[in-house]
């Protein structure tokens, strides 16, 4: 998988487009500055995680209904929470409320691995 790094602010940490890696040439994640450690390595995992999900089912990732882009977001918040914390123990998770759409962001897998 590339990973294209960038150190600029884009509005946003990171993102995955899998269009992006045509012939296998192209970057599908771009990482973005990010405000610490923390946050990097946290943003790093949840766009890999984008990508793993979307190699196990591309016909089902593509869909962009509410519920697909929610259960996306949800997956890749809940695998970059339980990796964050394994290398940062104190990490409290990512406050996606100022990150584009918030309402596609949610906690559930989180909610079903942490105590």
């Amino acid at each position: 998988m590339k990973i294209a790094a960038f150190d600029k602010d884009d509005g946003d940490y990171g993102n995955t487009n899998m269009g992006r890696r045509f012939l296998g040439m192209g970057n599908a994640i771009h990482i973005y500055r990010n405000p610490d450690n923390e946050h990097l390595y946290n943003t790093t995992i949840h766009e890999l995680a984008h990508a793993s999900h979307w190699n196990l089912s591309k016909t089902a990732y593509n869909k962009t209904d509410s519920e697909a882009r929610r259960v996306q977001e949800s997956w890749a918040v809940g695998v970059g929470y339980a990796l964050t914390t394994m290398k940062y123990p104190y990490w409290e998770g990512q406050y996606y409320s100022t990150i584009g759409d918030s309402r596609w962001y949610t906690y559930v897998v989180t909610d079903m691995i942490d105590t």
